[in-house]
Formats: structure tokens, C-alpha cells, sequence
């Protein structure tokens, strides 16, 4: 919460959004077993995967956690970045969710679920690289800004825009 705020961001926007944080570890994934899923399910989930010992561990560990939602509002994947101070070489900053057959990072626009209804009534669309770009611009209130988590706008992103926005 501290790193969130000393970006910028206050607590109804973190709640808005149900941002978070994994510690990391194996709780998601006792949590998620003792919920009765399959461990093979979870993997596949893309929130837990084996370290060097064949052991499964939870994959965001120790990450501030972006939920992505898709255009209906379902969570269908996750972000999660490093803590800052904790980066280290073949670490990546940000990771994703794999992609699922519910989940392609080509075809997410992360905020669309919320800023769908502004970019229509305005006819148009602010875009953004990333989660925390749309997270200041929504809170400012830009409520028509999308972002395309740091990925190459896509021809499908353009064309799920044209149906709602001319610019």
C-alpha cells in the first residue's frame, strides 16, 4: 500500500481496481487445494509453478498484484510487479498470467471494462502503455483512457476500439 500511494495512487483507486499484494510463498496455492482445485489447474492458472527442487510455489511471489479484467469485468489474469529494492538481474519487473484460453494479453485492454461507456459517449479513446499509466489517468479523470499493459497495439485492440471510438 505504501508503494502504491508514494506512486500516486489513493486508496479508492487501489480498491476500485482490487489491486494487492502476493507475499508469495505457497499460500495462494494451499489456499486455492484446500478450496478443492487441482494443482495441475492452478499451473496451468499460471499462479503457481515449480522451482529448481520439482516443488510448486506460488509464481507471484512478493509482488504488488494488478487483477486484469476482461471487457465484461471478469478477472481473467494478473500483473504483478516487483517490489522496488528487489530487483534483480533475470527477474523480471513486471510478470503476466500465461496465456489461457480465457486470457491473451494481445486482446486485453486493461481499464476497458471500466472506461468502455466514456469512450463511447465521447467517441473517443486515451491510450496508454501500462496499468499504473491508466490507474493516474483514471483517477485524474480521464475515464475514457485504456492501456495496452505494455504490449504492441494490436490490430484486434484497434479494431475492438473502432466499434466505440472514431479517435
Amino acid at each position: 500500500m505504501e508503494y502504491l500511494k508514494e506512486r500516486g495512487l489513493n486508496g479508492e483507486t487501489i480498491e476500485e481496481f482490487d489491486l494487492g499484494f502476493a507475499a508469495g510463498g505457497e499460500r495462494l496455492m494451499l489456499q486455492l487445494l484446500n478450496q478443492g482445485y487441482d494443482i495441475s489447474d492452478i499451473s496451468r492458472a499460471g499462479l503457481a509453478s515449480k522451482n529448481e527442487n520439482n516443488l510448486y510455489r506460488d509464481k507471484f511471489y512478493r509482488r504488488i498484484i494488478f487483477p486484469i479484467f476482461n471487457s465484461l469485468g471478469k478477472i481473467v489474469a494478473f500483473t504483478g510487479r516487483i517490489m522496488p529494492g528487489e530487483e534483480r538481474d533475470g527477474v523480471p519487473k513486471y510478470l503476466n498470467s500465461p496465456e489461457t484460453p480465457i486470457f491473451s494479453k494481445s486482446k486485453i485492454l486493461y481499464g476497458f471494462h471500466m472506461a468502455k461507456n466514456e469512450i463511447a459517449k465521447s467517441r473517443a479513446a486515451f491510450l496508454v502503455e501500462g496499468q499504473m499509466d491508466f490507474l493516474m489517468a483514471w483517477q485524474s479523470g480521464v475515464k475514457n483512457a485504456i492501456a495496452v499493459s505494455g504490449t504492441a497495439l494490436t490490430t484486434y485492440h484497434l479494431e475492438r476500439l473502432r466499434r466505440v471510438a472514431d479517435s
